[in-house]
């Protein structure tokens, strides 16, 4: 199998790849809209469990949903990445969650364009550094077809915009099944990132598509954007 993404320094951008001359395999889109993070959470581990299980019957899938306000703290979080108590951010509506995934902390929230992307990773697909830089690689292209020039920080996981971070990336994997993903921040209040240290960065500025272009573009394109780029750098053919 011909691997969807080159070995590179980190930070460095990934080439266009054209991918082999037939599909590796079928990426069904499932939209599931707003949603609580716990309902999106759930299905993604159910779907993650058949597809290890499974591997002849389940498709893999790209599972998009807007979050209600959720801290989710990675494998790599304590309790000190929160700067409210947890009471005090229930009375704030926003929930907290210790999830399966790499990382720090980070906040979900109404706006947020949230991605699991669940695949049979391939011998050629096993290097756990790159997934998330083929992620990362997936949304940058997606923002410069908005005019936005996102970027890699070097040693640092997700997207940034100059020095604000405008997208997420945590991943987990069982059995050769990849979890989890991103959450790319399209508009919304972003407030909450004030309460916790986001990914490890104690006052790591933010931004958001809508904070950058002064308008929100459409969701549904942004979505559907998203995942024709995801289905083409890892060489599937996309289901909806």
């Amino acid at each position: 199998m011909t691997p969807p993404f080159p070995r590179l320094e980190k930070a460095a951008p990934l080439p266009e790849v054209e991918g082999p001359g037939t599909c590796e395999g079928v990426l069904l889109l499932e939209r599931l809209g707003r949603t609580s993070f716990g309902n999106a959470h759930r299905r993604m581990l159910d779907l993650q469990k058949r597809l290890a299980s499974e591997p002849t019957e389940s498709l893999e899938h790209l599972i998009l949903f807007e979050p209600d306000k959720t801290v989710t703290l990675g494998s790599a979080s304590q309790e000190a990445a929160l700067l409210l108590s947890r009471r005090e951010l229930e009375k704030r509506d926003v929930s907290v969650r210790k999830v399966d995934r790499g990382g720090e902390a980070t906040y979900h929230g109404p706006g947020q364009v949230v991605g699991y992307l669940l695949l049979r990773l391939g011998e050629e697909e096993r290097d756990l550094h790159l997934l998330p830089r083929a992620i990362e690689e997936s949304l940058i292209e997606v923002l410069s077809q908005l005019g936005i020039d996102g970027h890699r920080e070097k040693g640092r996981t997700g997207v940034w915009v100059e020095d604000r971070k405008i997208a997420s990336i945590g991943i987990s994997v069982r059995r050769w099944v990849s979890g989890h993903g991103f959450a790319l921040i399209v508009e919304g209040d972003l407030t909450p990132f004030e309460w916790i240290i986001p990914c490890g960065i104690r006052g790591c500025p933010v931004t958001s598509i809508e904070r950058e272009l002064a308008e929100v573009p459409d969701r549904e394109w942004i979505e559907e954007e998203i995942a024709r780029e995801l289905a083409r750098r890892f060489s599937r053919e996309l289901k909806r």
